[in-house]
């Protein structure tokens, strides 16, 4: 919890902003966006914050398990809607104006509609927060579209590159430029691999490339237990 904290302190920084998770879990980061928009909200509303918090994930039961923690940070509003998709992530792109998923996960009043019927996430979010799952390049399945983005974003990342690594650049295109105010940022609890192997150089170039690095925070110690 204290180090999703940190990185809500870090990213989300006015009660205006939209926020993505990409694969959003039972939603722990998406909770601590909300706690975040709450703290910087001088009359904050449950709807209101809920339409700011998106989120994605392929497997149902923790989707389903996020929406519902989402809906309980305030249990005296009725919750309508969530927006937490049950999709892969590489489904979904920036230029799409409604994604219709599988599944949208469901809460209170919407629990009989599951189906997504088209849900608009935002093609610029403020940020985009998450911890990244850890799949090998051997293990990706063939299913998965991962490095599909990579040629419309005109870079190109080591085919060993573990997936958490397309997160992070598949993440970037929901960023907001800075057109109209600040810049989107990004904040992920990840592995540190990428800093000491062979398929992490051409990470470290998109990012020299692409972004302005404002922190890299290391541990060295366990911070899951095992």
């Amino acid at each position: 919890d204290e180090i999703v904290a940190l990185i809500m302190d870090l990213v989300v920084t006015d009660e205006s902003d939209h926020v993505l998770d990409p694969g959003c879990g039972s939603g722990g980061f998406l909770v601590g966006a909300y706690n975040r928009l709450d703290e910087l909200k001088s009359n904050g509303d449950h709807e209101s914050t809920l339409d700011q918090l998106h989120g994605t994930d392929i497997n149902r039961f923790p989707a389903h398990l996020a929406a519902i923690n989402l809906a309980i940070r305030d249990l005296s509003n009725e919750t309508h809607n969530v927006n937490v998709l049950v999709e892969d992530f590489f489904q979904v792109n920036p230029q799409q104006d409604t994604v219709t998923a599988r599944e949208r996960a469901s809460v209170g009043t919407n629990a009989e509609g599951t189906s997504s019927d088209g849900l608009d996430i935002p093609p610029n979010v403020d940020a985009v927060v998450g911890n990244p799952p850890y799949i090998r390049q051997e293990n990706i399945s063939e299913d998965v579209p991962a490095r599909e983005h990579l040629e419309e974003l005109g870079v190109d990342l080591d085919d060993r590159s573990d997936i958490y690594c397309y997160f992070f650049t598949h993440g970037f295109q929901f960023l907001d430029d800075g057109s109209d105010g600040g810049p989107g940022r990004l904040g992920y609890l990840t592995s540190n691999r990428w800093l000491t192997v062979g398929y992490g150089e051409d990470l470290q170039d998109f990012f020299l490339n692409h972004t302005k690095i404002k922190a890299i925070i290391d541990f060295r110690t366990q911070q899951f237990a095992v």
